[in-house]
């Protein structure tokens, strides 16, 4: 019997001229491994490798599929990913619970949707049949990553450490830096403007999951 779940897939952008493949390689195992360790509740099938460099998991819920995201961006940073989120019927190797085996038209148009994500500036598409809430997330997303795509990799750290710690000070010392060099940083990269627009995607994953009944409440 076909049952809807969500597909998420993940490609790594430019991968073939990234100039040292093996690197690349033991980032995108080290990264799989932390996603399927930190959000194995999340995956009805887990992350895996499905061809070449592309990712792709079974979810029963995108509450938090930000932060899986998130994740293989910081892990295989300097490289970039795209991500795609299909959310429709899969019929044959469910019971295998192995995103290399499971199929079904959630697969299809997740493939579809990354070939034509591909042709686009875009990095990010997601068709969860919420038509509505996918066109502002999607948006909204595009954009944000776009953004982090323009820090630096010390802008990124500086940020995402103080997320974790609300402490400058903390922070400083942690990255071997001065506490007016953090306060400037977060300053010029308007920090809260980032942090607001994550926690606004992220609920509206939640909005996403709740219109489709598929919150980890209700498995």
């Amino acid at each position: 019997m076909a049952v809807k779940y969500y597909v998420l897939i993940l490609d790594i952008i430019d991968s073939t001229i990234f100039p040292d493949r093996d690197i690349l390689t033991e980032k995108l195992d080290q990264a799989t491994a932390c996603v399927n360790k930190e959000y194995s509740q999340d995956c009805l099938a887990p992350f895996e490798i499905t061809r070449g460099d592309e990712v792709a998991a079974v979810l029963v819920s995108i509450a938090r599929v930000y932060e899986m995201i998130k994740i293989f961006r910081e892990e295989l940073f300097p490289a970039d990913i795209r991500s795609v989120i299909v959310y429709d019927e899969l019929k044959a190797g469910l019971e295998k619970r192995r995103s290399t085996v499971i199929d079904g038209p959630a697969f299809y148009r997740g493939n579809h949707m990354m070939t034509e994500l591909k042709k686009t500036q875009k990095t990010f598409a997601i068709d969860t049949q919420q038509e509505k809430i996918d066109k502002a997330v999607e948006a909204l997303m595009n954009l944000l990553l776009w953004q982090w795509n323009n820090f630096s990799e010390l802008q990124q750290k500086i940020i995402r450490l103080y997320q974790q710690e609300k402490n400058q000070g903390k922070v400083a010392k942690l990255l071997n830096r001065t506490q007016q060099q953090v306060n400037k940083t977060l300053n010029s990269c308007k920090w809260e403007i980032i942090d607001n627009a994550e926690k606004a995607i992220m609920h509206m994953f939640q909005l996403v999951d709740e219109a489709n009944g598929t919150t980890m409440a209700g498995r």
